[in-house]
């Protein structure tokens, strides 16, 4: 007689998803996050930075005196759209953490790393107090993890996949992080410090640099 496995009598759709998740662990990890984050913003009141941006946005403007304009948007948004709901306040946060998570692994496969070091580098991102604190209220800092580590794993993709079309993607990425905190500019000013101190930094002759820059600028107008 045959042997089946369990997974025979799963709709296709499903064996599917059992299968990327065997190969890449990082998405079961991002949606466990995802929910830890979703069911924990139920327990936690509002902080008060999370009030003051509802404020800020409910009185929007190009800027404020302590932050750019995107997080109090949001925040003021979140809160129109569903009034008092914590959960959906905080849903940027939480999907920015899963999407960190996901990012991690990615960036350890474009390194060499194997599913373990894919695994390891996700669950790292996951179980990191510093992420999991960003991740669970909404801050200016939200998407700066994200922002930074999708700029690192473009110049990765630049430098050693040849693509120089990553600049785009770059640029619309620190545009949009410029938008919510100003720090990013700083990481990006150690990247070029970095490139400019190795042979990597022949990327600069790169006509889609100068295309990247355009992006970002569109992107703080």
């Amino acid at each position: 007689m045959s042997v089946t496995s369990p997974t025979d009598h799963m709709p296709a759709l499903a064996r599917r998803a059992i299968a990327a998740a065997r190969g890449n662990p990082s998405w079961a990890l991002a949606i466990l996050g995802l929910a830890a984050h979703l069911w924990a913003s139920r327990g936690y009141d509002y902080f008060r930075d999370e009030m003051y941006f509802i404020v800020c946005g409910e009185r929007l403007d190009w800027g404020f005196i302590d932050q750019p304009p995107l997080i109090p948007a949001v925040a003021a948004t979140m809160h129109r759209l569903f009034p008092g709901s914590l959960v959906m306040l905080r849903l940027l946060p939480a999907l920015a953490h899963a999407a960190t998570i996901v990012l991690a692994a990615a960036t350890a496969r474009q390194l060499g790393g194997a599913v373990w070091a894919q695994a390891i580098a996700a669950l790292c991102v996951l179980t990191g107090g510093v992420f999991l604190g960003i991740g669970t209220t909404l801050s200016t800092g939200a998407l700066e993890p994200l922002a930074g580590l999708f700029c690192a794993y473009a110049l990765i993709r630049i430098i050693r996949g040849k693509d120089e079309r990553w600049w785009l993607a770059m640029g619309i990425a620190a545009g949009i992080a410029l938008q919510e905190k100003y720090l990013i500019a700083f990481w990006l000013a150690g990247l070029g410090l970095g490139l400019i101190a190795t042979p990597a930094r022949r990327v600069f002759l790169s006509p889609y640099l100068c295309a990247g820059v355009d992006t970002n600028r569109d992107c703080t107008r």
